[in-house]
């Protein structure tokens, strides 16, 4: 197993859904930066490194399967890699005292990995609280019971985003056009390594099922803006070393924004508020059983809230214009199921999983909590 790091050597702007043009939108256009890149970005910059060398044979419109040319290349080519490779990210790495911190990125936030575990396992905590306000919502009464645990220990994304103001530039001259202001924001990595304290931070993505003989080092423009940033791949793998084979009770935290086909997309046209499960109910089936997910109601913190949209998936330099557009579940839900971890981390849901969409993070909970959640399920199909 390998895992990368990704070094902004300074900022990165991981730019939101869609296109960011002062010319094409018009005056007073803002840019956002998302706390974590999308997927495409990570593999984009994989990529780039072998560009130039390969050729590219995928003869599909679909542009998503262009990265697997570069991918292979960069795998088997040059780190004389061996095995059936998956991308999984979602991670921050922050390096201090000789050792090294993995924070997940969960909405505005990153919350430390091994704190997070323990809220969500722990007897009487977090996923207690979310059933309580649930069984309370379905009975119509105003949940009480407030998370405040959950925000406690965490990295907030206000702290470590600089907002700027910029004018639009009339193409080719480089001269500004009158009225065409801008806001744009980017993410300071230095500002977050300063936060805890630490020596140096960036992104960690894991790559499951590679042994590869080589490591690599390089710096290159990454992301919105092109800031540099240092590629670091080589090195054994934190998360999926941690996880073992035994089906259990599992509570998992979609870490990146997972692509639904056409044939699932329909099921969001009648929505429900057991239309979340369902879809995830045919995301995992045939290697986990799915008992509830959650992510469509405002139960109690905004950590964990989905959403089901569209997004443009930024740009391709290949084809030279932007992606088409994807049925997506944005946002953090949290899905309680039973299954193993190695397999349902290494699988991932929906479509193109293998570039690192539909990462799901397996924790291990009591089965009181996957009892509890398939009663509530049974319930709530009752209404």
């Amino acid at each position: 197993m390998v895992s990368i790091r990704i070094r902004p050597i300074d900022k990165a702007r991981f730019r939101s859904y869609g296109s960011f043009e002062a010319l094409a939108h018009g005056p007073a256009t803002s840019a956002s930066t998302l706390t974590y890149p999308l997927p495409t970005t990570i593999a984009g910059v994989l990529s780039s490194y072998v560009y130039p060398s390969v050729n590219i044979t995928k003869t599909s419109i679909d542009e998503m399967d262009l990265y697997e040319d570069f991918l292979n290349y960069l795998f088997f080519n040059k780190l004389k890699c061996n095995g059936d490779w998956s991308i999984r990210g979602g991670f921050l790495y922050i390096t201090g005292n000789n050792d090294e911190k993995l924070y997940v990125a969960l909405g505005n936030v990153f919350k430390e990995y091994e704190t997070l575990k323990k809220l969500l396992s722990s007897e009487n905590g977090v996923l207690d609280v979310y059933l309580d306000n649930l069984e309370k919502i379905v009975d119509g009464i105003n949940p009480g019971r407030v998370l405040v645990r959950i925000y406690n220990d965490k990295i907030d994304k206000d702290r470590i985003v600089l907002k700027r103001i910029g004018i639009g530039l009339e193409k080719g001259v480089k001269i500004t056009r009158t009225g065409y202001i801008y806001l744009a924001s980017d993410l300071y990595f230095s500002a977050i390594t300063k936060e805890v304290k630490g020596s140096s931070s960036g992104l960690y993505v894991e790559v499951v099922g590679l042994r590869c003989e080589y490591e690599l080092s390089f710096i290159t423009r990454f992301a919105g803006e092109g800031y540099p940033a240092e590629i670091r791949i080589g090195g054994e793998d934190t998360i999926y070393n941690q996880l073992n084979d035994h089906e259990q009770c599992l509570v998992l935290v979609q870490l990146t924004p997972t692509i639904l086909s056409h044939n699932v997309a329909k099921k969001v046209e009648n929505y429900t508020g057991l239309t979340l499960t369902i879809i995830y109910e045919d995301l995992l089936r045939g290697f986990a059983e799915t008992f509830l997910a959650i992510g469509d109601t405002s139960l109690v913190t905004d950590l964990f809230k989905s959403k089901i949209t569209a997004i443009h998936p930024g740009y391709s330099l290949a084809q030279n214009r932007y992606r088409n557009p994807y049925t997506v579940i944005t946002g953090n839900p949290l899905i309680i199921a039973k299954g193993s971890p190695k397999e349902i981390y290494r699988k991932g849901v929906g479509e193109y999983t293998k570039y690192g969409w539909g990462t799901l993070l397996p924790i291990p909970i009591n089965e009181k909590i996957c009892i509890r959640a398939e009663k509530i399920k049974q319930y709530m199909k009752c209404l």
